[in-house]
Parts: C-alpha cells; structure tokens; sequence
C-alpha cells in the first residue's frame, strides 16, 4: 500500500483514501494520480541528487589515486644479501653434519651482522641427527663473504670461518 500527503493538510495518508482522516479532505482519483506523480518525481531526484554526491566525493579519491599510485613494497639490497648470507651458511652447516638430510633450520631465528663489505656473520642453530640417530641442536657462527654476481649461487660466496658447538 502506498502513501501520498494530503493537499490540504500535508499529513500522510494511502493512496486509496477517499478523503483524509485527519482533515476530512475529500481526494478525487486525478488528484491521487497527480499526487503519486509527484512523489515519483521527488524520489528520482533525490536519487540523481544522491548519485551527484556520491560521484563528486568519488572524483578526488580516483583522482588521488591515479596521481599517487600506491609504492611498490621493495626490500633493501642490504637485507635481501643479508639474508641470502643465512642460507647460503645453512649450506655450508649441511655439509659438517653427521645426516645433514635431517637438518631442520629455523624459519627467521637467527642474527646476522655485517662484518666488512659483502662479509657477514650469521648466528643460529640448526637440529639434526648425530652418528647415533638422536636429534640434537647445534649452535653454529657462520662468517661468509659475498664475492658477487647472483647472491643465490653457492659458488658467488666464501666460507671464511665455521664453528659449531652443542
């Protein structure tokens, strides 16, 4: 059931009314035709108002963001070569151990300090099996030196001191 607001009082009433129930306004059926017109029309314009303000608050934001397009996230070189020197050390652990097929490594517990240019030192611990079969934890200081090209080829590093201890 729809509304219209009366012509003379202004109040709401259905659109089937014969006259209004609260000032007895008598509604011929062209003036419910007209009055339901009416209130179509002031509903598409506030919609199209609506739409306006939506788009104007729009039109900045797009703009702000085609302007400024959002910085690609990057990792220093120092960081990335610092953390290749981590796993370029595990491989040089690998092959002191006893079963190095059973290395586990920590994800991200580990300490790592430039020494000199391209030379780091990484300390950390890996837990592998020993000669008996139980699994035991090796600490490990790692002292390696970056000699360029590609930081993720073995052969572009140099194991310049290695100590393990458990």
């Amino acid at each position: 059931m729809a509304s219209i607001n009366c012509p003379e009082c202004r109040k709401k009433i259905s659109n089937t009314a014969k006259h209004c129930p609260n000032c007895g306004y008598l509604i011929s059926l062209e003036e419910v035709a007209k009055l339901e017109a009416e209130a179509k029309r002031f509903e598409s314009k506030i919609a199209y108002i609506g739409l306006v303000i939506v788009l104007l608050l729009l039109i900045p934001f797009v703009k702000y963001q085609l302007n400024n397009p959002a910085p690609t996230p990057t990792q220093p070189k120092e960081t990335k070569t610092s953390t290749m020197a981590f796993i370029q050390c595990k491989e040089f652990v690998k092959r002191q151990l006893h079963s190095p097929a059973t290395a586990n490594f920590p994800l991200l517990d580990y300490a790592s300090r430039k020494d000199d240019i391209n030379t780091y030192s990484i300390k950390s611990y890996v837990d592998a099996q020993n000669g008996f079969g139980a699994t035991v934890r090796t600490n490990y200081t790692c002292k390696v030196q970056f000699l360029g090209g590609s930081d993720s080829a073995i052969k572009n590093w140099t194991l310049i001191d290695l100590s393990l201890t458990n």
